[in-house]
This record gives structure tokens, sequence and C-alpha cells, in this order.
């Protein structure tokens, strides 16, 4: 609850040289006489009127829940009357009284009092600190204002406490259910070979394939399916020159290969393997550059084609023919996939399902001499091959 008490001062200026005659002391008696008795101000009725007496055992409030307390506050906050205007004075108080600040260095409360004159007692008419009404303004007429400031205010606050009480009841009943349980085991798995194996497997696991034109025969296998050979057509064009053959291969998934190369090559003249682009191995030499052509001085007046690795010299063209083992090993280019489960082993029988094929190796075979009536490349393999498994649950649960 908050109670204010105004304080209406009249101070009445007048311009004129009859006016000024009047001392201060007469100009604030004659204000103090223009507000009248004080009985007429302080009465009983002002006093319902301001504040509403509150005499009960049963205020409004204790109709309202929990939930309700801030839509009330709320209403009261934001309505028309007493107590809201009581709540707008309370925050009007709050935020436009004057500050005062003494300085810390002071020693004389007098004179501190006196050098804050101005911001005490004007801050009483100021625009945050009161209101005031000018009734005549300007010119050489004399006029009246009228202020009016909150001299004093006082708080009051009171605490209530409300206990709440709940009393809860539950009713709890019993069932008999059976148990179920699941019950877990290990059991030991083994694979077995379903389909196609060993050297028949072989055949469809490893796959050649070769370029250009003159496609050869399918790969010829020995029964065992360890060897392939792969012949190719002769090659006549009437002059020395450089001939490649290029032989692709590539695994499927179902083999572990243990071994893989380019076992034998039977040519004529001059014969080099390049492997993914790179050279490894050339007849008749250690030099590692590319098969050339070129020509080769033989006395006088006399020059005779010759086939080069890089400019390193290994013969004259020609067509003889030759056989070599260059045992190139095909194995670390290729990259085979891993075989796996492909189903759920809780749901037998678990087969694997098989059939990816590995990167693409590629062979150049590069021949250099006058003619060839043909050339052979034979291949050597080795792993195991299977082209389906089966999974064999061990035991039982």
């Amino acid at each position: 609850m908050k109670k204010g008490v105004t304080l209406a001062v009249i101070v009445s200026l007048f311009m004129g040289s009859h006016i000024m005659a009047q001392t201060p002391r007469d100009r604030a008696q004659g204000a103090m006489d223009s507000l009248g008795a004080v009985t007429d101000q302080i009465s009983q009725g002002n006093m319902v009127n301001t504040v509403t007496p509150f005499v009960t055992d049963t205020p409004p409030e204790t109709a309202l829940t929990e939930p309700d307390f801030s839509n009330a506050e709320l209403a009261i906050k934001t309505g028309s009357g007493v107590d809201g205007r009581a709540y707008s004075a309370t925050v009007d108080s709050a935020l436009n009284r004057p500050a005062v600040t003494m300085p810390p260095t002071a020693l004389d409360l007098a004179d501190a009092a006196i050098g804050q004159a101005d911001a005490v007692v004007g801050g009483l008419f100021s625009a945050n600190g009161g209101t005031c009404s000018a009734i005549f303004q300007g010119g050489s007429f004399s006029g009246l204002r009228i202020c009016q400031s909150i001299l004093s205010r006082r708080l009051e606050t009171c605490q209530e406490t409300r206990n709440i009480s709940v009393d809860r009841e539950d009713t709890w009943s019993c069932t008999v259910e059976n148990a179920t349980y699941r019950k877990q085991c290990q059991r030991n798995i083994t694979w077995s070979c379903t389909g196609v194996q060993n050297g028949q497997c072989r055949k469809q696991a490893i796959q050649f394939t070769s370029s250009p034109a003159w496609i050869p025969p399918s790969p010829v296998w020995n029964a065992q399916g360890t060897t392939t050979s792969i012949g190719f057509g002769a090659v006549n064009d009437g002059q020395c020159s450089i001939k490649t053959h290029t032989i692709f291969v590539q695994a499927a998934d179902y083999i572990n290969l243990t071994a893989l190369a380019l076992e034998n090559l039977t040519f004529q003249g001059v014969a080099q393997i390049r492997v993914n682009g790179v050279n490894l191995w050339t007849f008749g030499t250690a030099a590692t550059g590319n098969l050339v052509l070129g020509n080769r001085d033989c006395g006088k007046r006399c020059s005779k084609r010759a086939v080069y690795a890089g400019s390193t010299w290994i013969q004259d063209c020609g067509t003889g023919n030759a056989t070599s083992q260059p045992l190139v090993d095909l194995l670390p280019n290729l990259s085979v996939a891993a075989l796996g489960p492909s189903s759920n082993l809780n749901t037998p029988p678990v087969t694997v399902q098989t059939g990816a094929q590995s990167n693409q190796v590629r062979i150049d075979i590069l021949t250099g001499n006058d003619s060839e009536s043909g050339l052979t490349v034979g291949f050597q393999s080795g792993g195991q091959c299977c082209s389906a498994f089966t999974a064999n649950l061990g035991g039982a649960c």
C-alpha cells in the first residue's frame, strides 16, 4: 500500500514595478492563503475516495486458483481502479524520482547540500519528477505557474502464505505371467563349395580378351586350368615396323589367386612386354626404354633398319623366330574383391553371392620385325577356386 501527500506550491510572477515591491515572504504567504484550509483538503470523504477501506475475512482473492494468479495480477496492473492507479504510482515513483549523488570527498554536509540544491530541489519540478501547468505565459502580463510534486511516500508490505495439501490414493494389483526367456548360443560355421571348382572354375574366373581387329580364337586351357595359351594371326606388311598386340586380364571374386604370370612368348624379331603402361621386359637387353626403330650405320654408304630399346640397339630388323620365358608377374596389378556372407547367419542356408569382377589389367606386347607369322602368349595361374559357397552351422541351440 502506498500513500502520498501532495504539496501544491503556487508561485506568482509579476512583471512591473508595483509587483517587485513585494518581498519573497509576502508572495509565498499569498500563495499559501490561496490554498484554503487544510481541513478542506484532508477529509473523510477524500480519504475514502482515495484509498478503498479493506476489512474482511474473505477477500475476493480467495476465489482464485493457482493458475489464475498471473491473470489477476495482470488485470490489476492494466486496470483503471484504485489498485491499478496505486501500481502505476509506484512504478512512476521508482522510475522518476530525482537522483542525488553525493560527492565522496564532501567533508561538510551543509556545503554539500548547497552544492546539490539544484539537483535536489530542481528535480522536484523537472519533467520526470512532477507535473507543471502554466496558466499565463510570456509578455509583460502577470502569470501563474502551479507545480505539484510528491514530497514523500511510504511503502508498506505484507506477506501472505498459502498452504496446499494433496491427498493421493493408489490402487495396486498383481498378475502372474509366464516367463519367456531368449536363449543365446554360438554355432561354428564352416564353408563348403557347392558350385564349380578347381580347373573348370579357374577357366571361368580368369577372363582374357584381346585387341586389335585380328582377334585370336578363345584362350586354350589345359585340363587342370593352370595354363592358358593365346595365339595371334600373321601380320605381313612387307617392311620393318613395330606391331602391338593387347591382352586384357580380369578375375572374378570367387578365385583365390596365388599365381598369375605371363610365362612364355613366341614371336619374330624383337619383343617387349608392357603392363599398364610400364615396360617390364624387353627381349635381348636390360634397357627399359620404349621399343623404337632406327637406322644402324653399317659402313660406308651402308645403313640397316634396326630395333632399339630407347637408344640401346637390340638387333637389326628381320623375321627370325624366337621363344622366351619372360615370367612377368601380373598378380600385384590385380585386385580381387574379398568373399563374404550375403545373408543373415540366423536364416540358413547361408550362401555367398559371387561374380564381382576385379580391376582390368592391360598387357601390351610389342614386336619389331619385317613380318611375323604369328604371336603366341602363354599364361600360368594357380589358386583355389569355387563359384558358390554354402555355410554349414555346426551343432544346435
